[in-house]
């Protein structure tokens, strides 16, 4: 692996490794916050069909509605510090994969550079193997 394009082939393979690897990341960091506001939804779809009526109620039904709600505002409060660390993981893996997509770009043109500057190795090589014609020496005019 001597070759300067070789390097940076490998190079490419490298940074494209890391970027799906980053995509994979995110992909997982994203799954886990729509899981998380999936539930926060739910919590609050709860909430809100816990509203007691306007009818009389018996004192315990209307103390298990009361701890329910606390419950659930207690879930809701929890829920919240877990949706903000997800979505600032989910945010960083997004930094990260937009990080590793530059560096790809960047090893990807370095190859492009590389390649470009092996053919014009090689057609000077050619022209250097090239027999050039004899020339007229200047008494045989």
């Amino acid at each position: 692996m001597n070759s300067p394009t070789e390097k940076r082939a490998r190079l490419l393979r490298l940074r494209m490794i890391e970027r799906r690897q980053a995509e994979i990341r995110m992909a997982r960091a994203g799954t886990t916050l729509q899981g998380l506001e999936a539930i926060a939804a739910r919590l609050e779809a709860l909430r809100a069909e816990l509203v007691p009526s306007m009818q009389v109620q018996p004192g315990v039904v209307i103390r298990a509605m009361a701890d329910m709600q606390l419950r659930l505002e207690a879930a809701a409060h929890e829920l919240n510090v877990s949706l903000k660390t997800a979505r600032a993981v989910f945010d960083h893996e997004a930094e990260r994969r937009n990080h590793a997509t530059r560096r790809e770009d960047g090893a990807a043109r370095l190859h492009d550079a590389a390649l470009a500057q092996d053919e014009i190795l090689a057609e000077r090589r050619v022209d250097a193997l090239r027999i050039a014609p004899a020339r007229k020496r200047r008494n045989e005019q």
